[in-house]
Parts: C-alpha cells; structure tokens; sequence
C-alpha cells in the first residue's frame, strides 16, 4: 500500500507539472498572437469603473490566496460563491496556530520588496534598469532558508528539492526508450555473431570484412 501511495503521488506530480507546463505555453501563444494582431484596442471600449473593478476583485483574490502562506496555514479547499469569504474566516480562526517563522520571513520579504519600490521610484533616472527587488528577494530568501536550517528550526515550509532540468515530454521518452532499445539489441547482436554492424565497418556492397568470398588473388 506505501509503494502504490507514493507510486500514485508520483504520477499525480507529474501530471500537475505537465498540465501547468501545457498551460503555460499556450497562455504565452495567445498573448504573443493577441500582441501581434494588436487586439489590445478591444480596452478603449471598456468603461474606466470595470477596469478598476476588474482589477480591483483580482488583487484581493490574489491577497486572500497568500493569506495562508504569510501564516503559514493549512487550510481546507473552499470553491463557489462565497468561497474568497470563507476563507477570511478560517483564516481568522486559525490565526493562533500562526507560525512565529513563517510570518517573521514574509514580513521582511514584504519590508524589502517596498524599500525597493521605494529606491527604484526615488532613483528611477539614475538607475539605468529598475533593480529586481523580487527576484533578489527569492535569491536572497532562498539563501538563507538553505544555510539557517528554517524548515527544520522555525518549521518554516519550503518548495523542498528542485530536481536538475525539466520533465521530458511522454514522446521524447518513447523515442529515446526505442532507441536505447536498438542499441543494446545492436551491441547483444555484434557480441553473440562476432559480426561488425556499423555502417564503416562494411565494404562495398554490403559484404562483411573477412566475411566469405573469394579472397585476394
């Protein structure tokens, strides 16, 4: 039962980085193609109320989705109307099983992520590109939750191990199994006939060096 659990967790994992891989891709082939076709004037026929609106509802979407994080929180899944209100509440009535860390490093993170804002605004003609406050600030906090032990210390939750590299698509693993697949068939084959398969290795005509025939005369 251990081995299908984590065998399962596995497949699940991999499925949720292919769909967000997919997705991903595609998102970014819309906008490039919207960009392209400048289908971008379809806004000056909004009204200025639905577009601050807009914006307004997906910034508090995007607060109250933190929340949880910033007090390190274990929340239950809340979906349909209601549900953003829903989740203030729970929030709200676990915030004494808040974590001391977890809140401590979003505070800093949000300290830095203004002043920066602040010095980019300030210095903006004299700096020659704004300077990127956030991927400092996920450098620097990655940093020192590796050499100050958070997790295992503050109980501080992190990503975890990143694996080198990125997931293979199904296709490109099929087709270097096949290959694999002939290669050692090749390699058995030369060992159990002796025989030298490589394209080099063949005379004119396909024959086998030292391979029957008549010899030199």
């Amino acid at each position: 039962a251990l081995n299908d659990s984590m065998i399962n967790e596995t497949a699940r994992d991999a499925a949720r980085v292919q769909v967000a891989s997919t997705l991903s891709v595609l998102v970014g082939l819309f906008q490039v193609g919207l960009g392209l076709i400048h289908f971008g004037f379809v806004v000056t026929y909004l009204s200025e109320p639905l577009v601050r609106g807009y914006t307004t509802a997906a910034a508090v979407q995007v607060f109250v989705s933190q929340l949880k994080y910033v007090f390190g929180l274990h929340l239950s899944s809340h979906s349909g109307p209601l549900s953003l209100i829903y989740t203030v509440l729970e929030v709200c009535w676990k915030l004494p099983q808040s974590k001391v860390g977890t809140v401590v490093t979003a505070a800093v993170a949000g300290v830095v992520l203004v002043v920066v804002k602040l010095l980019n605004d300030k210095l903006q003609q004299q700096l020659p590109m704004p300077i990127p406050g956030e991927l400092l600030t996920l450098i620097g906090a990655t940093g020192i939750s590796y050499g100050m032990g958070l997790k295992h210390r503050f109980e501080v939750d992190v990503v975890g191990n990143i694996p080198a590299g990125g997931p293979q698509h199904p296709a490109v693993l099929k087709a270097r199994g096949q290959r694999l697949h002939h290669r050692c068939g090749w390699v058995c084959h030369c060992h159990l006939t002796g025989e030298d398969l490589r394209p080099e290795a063949r005379l004119p005509g396909g024959q086998q060096p030292g391979a029957g025939g008549p010899g030199p005369q």
